[in-house]
């Protein structure tokens, strides 16, 4: 009986014939890939997303004076003129997002660091980021206060994101997005950052009418001061010359009368000034509009463990051909490379 010669096999083929005998590769490859990323996406907690938009108003004027004049305008600079654009450098900015994350706050009833709320609602890490810390030597000593203020900034900077409404009707408003797994820290990071916002805001607009009430409210109570110390000379002088008759022992008496007239006459200028500088404050004070407060209900993304059940078959059926061809591939990959190379000689 004559053997029969195999016809060879083409490239195709073979590689064919290498998946066909190690679809246990892509099958094993398939069923781990799904179950670690299912249960990755299952362990997952729902997603909350805000969207807040507001708009500066030029004619806002207040009822009353304004109690919290903060000196944030002074630390990230102000000028004569605002829009919704001005804004959006000065709240994506670094020192910004630090003004917020070092102020202490009351939370379920207690005073607690802004950023120490914020980095206790992140999500506790993986087995695998503990063993990557501790591979690269990264400290994990207690932190410092400025290290947890720098950490709470940088978490507000990825999860916030702030830009020029894309409406074309609503040109001038800046919307801000945020997202987080606590609906409470939303809350409390649109909140925070629309009061010190406003306060920045109303401090860079009213720079110059408030640093003039500032002048008069100074000076008033100099003179005030002054005719304080007048009265006290006054009290002494005819306390001294209440048995004097002559007509030269009245010259200081009569002195210090003209200058508490003096005194008297600025003072009263100087208050209806004050008056009159604070006037012009509150006309000035503008507020931001809110149109879009972040309040619930929030978008909510729940995880999507089948969409990556999926996405993990997929994968691990290509990852698994891969390896089930691996060495083919690398001897034709290194085949090639030197048919290239006794070309380029020849």
């Amino acid at each position: 009986m004559a053997l029969t010669r195999q016809k060879p096999r083409t490239h195709i083929e073979e590689y064919l014939y290498r998946i066909k005998w190690r679809f246990y590769i892509p099958l094993l490859m398939m069923i781990l890939c799904g179950i670690c990323l299912y249960k990755w996406e299952k362990s997952k907690r729902p997603l909350f997303i805000t969207i807040f938009t507001i708009l500066p108003s030029q004619s806002g004027a207040s009822s009353g004076m304004p109690t919290d004049l903060s000196p944030l305008s002074y630390i990230l600079g102000s000028g004569s003129g605002s829009s919704g654009g001005d804004l959006i450098p000065i709240m994506t900015s670094r020192m910004f997002r630090e003004s917020i994350t070092d102020d202490t706050i009351l939370w379920q009833g207690k005073k607690c660091l802004f950023a120490d709320i914020l980095i206790d609602s992140l999500p506790k890490p993986s087995a695998f980021e503990q063993w990557k810390k501790s591979l690269f030597f990264e400290p994990s000593g207690p932190p410092t206060l400025k290290g947890k203020i720098a950490k709470a900034a940088k978490v507000l900077e990825k999860d916030l994101i702030i830009a020029p409404h894309e409406d074309p009707a609503l040109m001038g408003v800046t919307k801000i997005t945020y997202e987080n797994m606590s609906p409470s820290i939303i809350q409390l990071v649109g909140k925070s950052y629309i009061e010190k916002i406003q306060t920045y805001y109303k401090d860079k607009k009213t720079e110059k009418t408030r640093k003039l009430y500032e002048f008069y409210v100074n000076r008033t109570d100099s003179i005030r001061r002054e005719l304080d110390k007048r009265m006290v000379r006054t009290a002494k002088i005819e306390d001294e010359d209440k048995y004097r008759v002559f007509a030269r022992a009245e010259l200081p008496k009569l002195e210090n009368q003209k200058e508490s007239e003096i005194l008297t006459e600025m003072y009263s200028q100087m208050l209806a000034m004050r008056e009159g500088a604070l006037n012009d404050y509150l006309k000035d004070a503008p507020n931001l509009q809110i149109l879009d407060a972040p309040e619930p209900p929030f978008d909510v993304t729940p995880p999507k463990p089948y969409l990556m059940l999926a996405v993990g078959i997929v994968f691990g059926l290509v990852f698994g051909i891969f390896l089930s061809v691996a060495k083919l591939l690398m001897k034709d990959v290194v085949s090639y490379i030197q048919l290239s190379m006794q070309e380029g000689e020849a």
